[in-house]
């Protein structure tokens, strides 16, 4: 064999691993960019008492329920949980958050009488920032009946729901793929 011969094989002998490792090292890098879709569960706070008016707690048909939330959702892999300074929010997410040692977020709802549902856009805008910063988890949002709607709305979900302020049961349940596509859907629990 020629020379010329030998040092091309001997270069491609050299050159042939080092594009393997190369295309391996994208083919890595590519799947850890792919990842899931982001799953967004929102539910209202549960059942609340009458007084005091400002920070109820639960009642015990809102304890069930909560108990009931960490039930569903126990297994679906939820990494995040968001809830407002409101005790209630944080007793619904409680038995979930214990279950799978998550500390929950706190959000501060803050209040805006002029804005519509009484709740200032930045707050939401932020909170939705929060959401999106978790992409390809499975997140829990613990609001309310006025919260929640514009949440809904500034992931970009349609249509956005009316929340009454006598549903406690309602788990909505925003998806956005990996294309950007979001999809709303509506369970009750």
């Amino acid at each position: 064999m020629n020379r010329k011969r030998k040092r091309a094989l001997r270069a491609l002998s050299v050159a042939i691993p080092i594009v393997a490792i190369a295309l391996a090292a994208a083919a890595g890098l590519w799947a850890q960019s792919q990842t899931p879709e982001t799953t967004i569960n929102l539910v209202r706070h549960a059942e609340k008492r009458a007084s005091p008016p400002d920070d109820p707690p639960l009642t015990e048909a809102g304890r069930a329920r909560a108990a009931e939330l960490a039930r569903l959702l126990g297994p679906l892999g939820v990494t995040t949980i968001f809830i407002s300074q409101y005790q209630r929010t944080a007793e619904t997410a409680r038995p979930l958050a214990e279950a799978l040692g998550v500390m929950p977020l706190v959000v501060a709802m803050t209040a805006d009488r002029s804005a519509p549902g009484g709740i200032a856009e930045t707050s939401i805008k932020e909170l939705v920032d929060r959401i999106l910063e978790h992409k390809g988890e499975s997140i829990l949002v613990v609001g309310h009946s006025n919260t929640l709607p514009l949440i809904i709305k500034g992931l970009g979900a349609t249509p956005v729901p009316d929340i009454p302020d006598t549903e406690y049961d309602n788990l909505f349940i925003v998806t956005i793929s990996l294309q950007g596509e979001v999809a709303l859907a509506r369970k009750k629990f």
